[in-house]
């Protein structure tokens, strides 16, 4: 080794016998860290029996709780080496065992329906989504890894007002080898995005679908049972659908979503 590196192994033993001497825990710098293991320790079950209210407090404020002189970002890679990091919180509880049960009942109906994977090919799965720059209420808190769904880490938020929101609304299909244009669309009745059968038939079945249909695609569109799709038996969207010959068929209530899985 050249002479740099000479010296530089010497200090490193040098710092790692002090350490020894003094009964410090080892570490790059050769001093002793500023949040050990102990007090790690002690901000773990902080999160757990403080429940939410704890979980939502910065990195500073956690060292603050356990005696620790240091700022947030010290605190932050302390507690990352821990497996401890920082996420929105999830604003769902575990599927209950009424929706579960309609999910494979539901399940079992379709595989009759369409028992080779291959029938899944034509299927053409839709669904509006609604995103805008107002506050919806999430809020970041600090959590364990694997505990995403524990009930100490889900928030149940406080509904912004309608009027206060500032949304933007679309509709999108996707399937086997198959991604439709993004559709914005707007309500004018309100304001939250709901979907009316009006602009449903308007917006999206008459500019998205009625193409597909014309241009002879072979597909099933895959709806969710919003009022605004038609699933009632005599309405203007079931007229339509059945005018112009789109096979169709509705989820069931509280059906899985790739969001949900996250």
């Amino acid at each position: 080794m050249n002479r740099t590196q000479g010296y530089d192994a010497v200090s490193a033993e040098s710092n790692r016998r002090l350490n020894n001497r003094l009964g410090l825990e080892e570490n790059p710098r050769g001093r002793p860290q500023i949040i050990g293991p102990e007090k790690k320790r002690e901000i773990k079950p902080l999160l757990k029996d403080e429940g939410f209210d704890a979980s939502t407090m910065t990195w500073g404020q956690l060292g603050s709780e356990v005696q620790v002189e240091a700022d947030g970002r010290t605190v932050r890679r302390a507690m990352h080496s821990a497996g401890i990091y920082t996420c929105i919180a999830c604003r769902k509880e575990l599927v209950d065992a009424k929706t579960a049960e309609k999910r494979v009942e539901r399940a079992r109906m379709m595989l009759e329906k369409y028992p080779d994977w291959q029938d899944w090919k034509k299927v053409r799965f839709s669904d509006e989504v609604h995103f805008g720059w107002s506050d919806e209420g999430r809020v970041w808190i600090k959590r364990p890894l694997g505990e995403r769904n524990c009930p100490e880490h889900i928030h149940h938020p406080r509904e912004p007002r309608d009027k206060d929101r500032k949304r933007f609304h679309c509709w999108a299909a996707v399937g086997w080898n198959f991604k439709s244009d993004i559709y914005f669309y707007n309500v004018p009745t309100n304001t939250n995005g709901k979907m009316t059968q009006a602009v449903y038939i308007d917006q999206i079945l008459e500019k998205a679908v009625k193409p597909w249909l014309e241009a002879g695609h072979d597909f099933v569109l895959e709806e969710d049972g919003d009022s605004g799709h038609g699933p009632g038996p005599k309405n203007p969207v079931q007229a339509w659908k059945e005018k112009h010959g789109l096979k169709h068929y509705f989820n069931v209530s509280g059906s899985p979503r790739l969001s949900w899985l996250s």
